[in-house]
């Protein structure tokens, strides 16, 4: 019950954090919105077609570092109130990652358009200025947190994907499902969150590859968390897939 109540707080946590759509917010303060222009999608493409690439670049960011921020206060509750109290089975490491998953799904699904929605009976176009974004750089926040390595491997992918195809949501696509795959890689774990020489030494150092064979829920949880992350972006981005197949997606440059 412990542990299902403060997987609960992660979830929630996660959940605020991701309603936080900075790109409306930086278009409210410009007295306009997003959701009727271009794309429709608050999100930083469509910032960079109505505002320019400096005000992308701080929307991309600060929609990652909350996926990231997520993560680290409810790594720090792990820390506080389970770890400390004897529940140190690494299986359970994991399970904080959760936020990473709720933040995306906050991000695309905020509380205030789903307020809104309940408020107004499911109309959606009284809901719509408060519809969120798409998720990718709130999953490529995620994936920053969960491993430095893979949320590198993820921006090569997209920005590779991009210059190549010049199509944003094939790279972002591509970019997230590529790089989780990657947890299935040892080696990567040395930059984990939950390993000792990671950047938090209070906690007992240990060897990920063994991990991998003491606590195999710890690679399997970790990666199933990873795509759901993956189907939520998937998901929002079936009209894009629509118009990719059809050869009518918008290309960047």
């Amino acid at each position: 019950m412990i542990i299902f109540g403060y997987t609960l707080i992660f979830c929630v946590i996660g959940y605020l954090f991701g309603s936080m759509i900075f790109g409306q917010f930086i278009a409210w303060a410009k007295k306009k919105d997003l959701t009727t222009i271009g794309s429709t999608n608050p999100g930083a493409t469509n910032v960079k077609r109505e505002f320019g690439m400096g005000w992308a670049f701080l929307v991309s960011c600060l929609d990652a570092i909350k996926g990231m921020v997520a993560i680290y206060i409810c790594y720090g509750i792990y820390i506080v109130a389970i770890y400390r109290v004897g529940y140190t089975d690494p299986n359970m490491y994991c399970l904080v990652y959760l936020a990473g998953v709720f933040a995306c799904l906050g991000h695309c699904f905020p509380v205030q358009y789903v307020s809104s929605l309940i408020a107004n009976r499911g109309n959606r176009d009284k809901a719509r200025k408060y519809k969120g974004g798409k998720g990718v750089s709130t999953t490529g926040g995620v994936l920053f947190a969960v491993s430095p390595y893979l949320g590198l491997i993820a921006f090569l992918i997209w920005l590779l994907t991009v210059l190549i195809t010049r199509y944003v949501s094939l790279g972002s696509l591509l970019c997230m499902t590529i790089a989780s795959l990657f947890v299935l890689i040892p080696p990567l774990g040395h930059f984990y969150l939950f390993n000792g020489n990671g950047g938090f030494p209070w906690l007992d150092t240990w060897s990920m590859g063994e991990s991998y064979q003491q606590y195999p829920w710890l690679m399997i949880g970790t990666l199933i968390i990873l795509m759901c992350n993956n189907v939520i972006l998937t998901c929002k981005h079936r009209p894009n897939i629509i118009k990719l197949i059809s050869h009518q997606e918008s290309k960047l440059f």
